[in-house]
């Protein structure tokens, strides 16, 4: 018969108290102060169809949480101001922007919202260095304008406490940017940039002192796509582990130390649809979207998330749910 170790490769551990929830899957051990066996079952995670937006769109700014979401601006085309509110099974119409564009940086909660950057249209003249905030009903214009006007850009944190980094103003030398900003709720400071020019990147972050980002391209043509990540401090930008997909113009959620990447697009045409996982020191494969697209946005944490909106290469109006349970240790007992 068949051991325990020759059909797992792992041995069953004599432990006096349980491991981290990091134990490996389906791992067995023998407790000795509880005097019993245990085992760790698997974590679920799943993407699941939620209600489509009511304007299929490309290249808006997401934030907010799965419940409670925002999806402004965008291309269907053309170029729009639309706000549309995600309640957890549907979509209905919020504020329009002041200023219509797309590929906005964002951060915020629906009711604190934050806008800023992004293109109107036009070439270079229609790169914006504009930031409007949101009420969960109005936008307003802020006075704090970005100290480099730029679209494709990232955004992580708070209304009162946000960060910007890369993009583009579609102009030789800067075509491909690692500049970074700070925002107190009251202006833009130019901080320490990127280590990595780079635009179509996404953002995680719960503030402008703790930050990630990760993807984006940094060539083009032909494009050439990155899985370069980085992590903010509050001062610098430190390189850390690559993601396993190098993609850009993706979406991302959650904070510098659990955070989810998701669809994006692997080459010009080549839409993406794995997801990845950040757990502060590497990137995990995810399940994958059920529709592979880039230009996509996205609210939400590492651990429940939504996506939506994007190209197929067609726009869209797809919304889907992520949703993950952490792995959960159980006794084992006999009959």
């Amino acid at each position: 018969m068949a051991t325990y170790k020759q059909i797992f490769g792992k041995q069953v551990k004599f432990l006096s108290a349980d491991p981290p929830s990091s134990v490996g899957e389906g791992q067995v051990w023998y407790n000795s102060t509880s005097n019993t066996f245990k085992t760790a079952t698997l974590s679920a995670a799943a993407w699941a169809s939620g209600g489509a937006l009511t304007t299929a769109r490309e290249g808006g700014g997401g934030f907010g949480i799965q419940t409670a979401a925002v999806y402004v601006g965008g291309e269907t085309p053309p170029v729009t101001d639309a706000t549309e509110e995600y309640d957890g099974s549907s979509w209905t119409a919020g504020g329009a922007m002041n200023t219509t564009r797309y590929r906005v940086g964002t951060a915020g909660t629906l009711t604190a919202g934050l806008i800023f950057g992004g293109y109107t249209g036009g070439g270079a003249p229609g790169i914006n260095n504009s930031t409007e905030s949101y009420n969960g009903t109005a936008w307003t214009i802020s006075p704090a304008t970005l100290n480099t006007a730029r679209m494709s850009l990232a955004g992580a944190g708070t209304s009162t406490s946000a960060l910007a980094f890369g993009g583009t103003n579609l102009l030789p030398p800067t075509y491909y940017m690692d500049a970074t900003e700070s925002f107190n709720g009251t202006a833009w400071t130019t901080v320490n940039n990127l280590n990595t020019n780079r635009q179509g990147l996404a953002g995680a972050g719960a503030s402008n002192t703790a930050a990630l980002a990760f993807g984006g391209y940094t060539a083009s043509p032909p494009t050439v796509s990155t899985n370069a990540t980085e992590s903010w401090d509050g001062t610098n930008w430190t390189s850390v582990n690559n993601m396993n997909t190098a993609r850009y113009l993706l979406s991302g959620d959650g904070i510098q130390t659990a955070a989810i990447a998701a669809g994006g697009i692997v080459g010009p045409g080549t839409m993406q649809s794995a997801a990845e996982t950040w757990d502060g020191t590497d990137w995990s494969a995810a399940p994958s979207l059920a529709t592979a697209r880039g230009v996509l946005a996205a609210a939400g944490t590492s651990t429940v998330a939504v996506a939506f909106g994007g190209a197929v290469p067609a726009v869209s109006a797809l919304t889907e749910e992520y949703s993950s349970a952490p792995v959960t240790i159980k006794t084992i007992t006999t009959s």
